[in-house]
């Protein structure tokens, strides 16, 4: 595994679930990490928490949205001009739709209303695109980088009933992440996707989705990632499909 001492590591969602847990992860691994997030409260909390994990104030937080062209272009700039490089970027932001956790039931599709629909979309797709176009002509002039998209393994591997948006936009950034990893070869920049199964997040019960079989941590998620982008330059990981393992389960009694 290679250090990730001083690399440069943006997270988008950096502020809750998987994408809060990966920018601890990667601050504790020595990553310098820009945490971004739409509610300036919960990215301050985040920040605070990153330094003082550290004992220094290495790291940086952004209030911005990741459907906004602009907001993203100058997430790319003031990081870079914070810390002259980026080597990292985890795209973590998702969501599940605001309606459906305002009353806690998800959507069929004949009842999905655009404004909903468009949400997601724009945040699981639209947003992974436009981060990693503002940030993809700096590593492609540092001549290397890493770029990982959160996915999900049952909204990306099928249609799930009442969460068409989110099955889509899933399925979708798996086009995306593949084309983009055949077009960065060239430049010796690393592009993934990794689809955990249902983990404990604050999506999680918003959607109403179950794990018969267990759940994972956002920390078990944020470990893995870590490992991901710290793999040696000559490999890359395909298809990345977690799960949680329950040892013993399924054994002759």
């Amino acid at each position: 595994m290679s250090s990730l001492e001083n690399k440069v590591a943006i997270v988008t969602g950096g502020t809750s679930g998987i994408g809060r847990a990966t920018s601890l992860e990667l601050a504790r691994a020595g990553a310098r990490v820009a945490v971004i997030g739409r509610d300036s409260q919960r990215v301050q909390a985040t920040l605070a928490e990153l330094n003082a994990q550290c004992d220094s104030d290495t790291h940086i937080g952004l209030s911005l949205d990741v459907r906004i062209e602009s907001d993203m272009s100058a997430m790319a700039e003031r990081v870079h001009a914070a810390y002259g490089r980026i080597d990292i970027l985890v795209n973590s932001a998702g969501s599940g739709g605001t309606l459906a956790a305002q009353r806690r039931l998800p959507f069929a599709v004949v009842q999905t209303p655009l404004s909903e629909w468009e949400e997601v979309i724009d945040t699981n797709l639209k947003g992974v695109f436009l981060a990693t176009h503002a940030v993809l002509p700096i590593l492609i002039h540092q001549g290397g980088g890493e770029i990982l998209n959160v996915s999900s393994s049952r909204g990306a591997t099928k249609g799930l009933p009442y969460a068409a948006a989110y099955s889509s936009s899933k399925r979708a950034l798996m086009g995306l992440t593949e084309s983009l990893a055949e077009e960065m070869l060239e430049y010796g920049i690393r592009v993934h996707a990794i689809l955990p199964d249902v983990t404990e997040t604050r999506m999680l019960h918003v959607t109403g989705d179950i794990a018969p079989q267990g759940l994972m941590s956002p920390d078990d998620v944020a470990r893995f990632i870590v490992r991901l982008v710290s793999l040696p330059e000559d490999l890359v990981l395909v298809d990345t499909l977690l799960a949680p393992f329950r040892i013993g389960e399924g054994a002759a009694a």
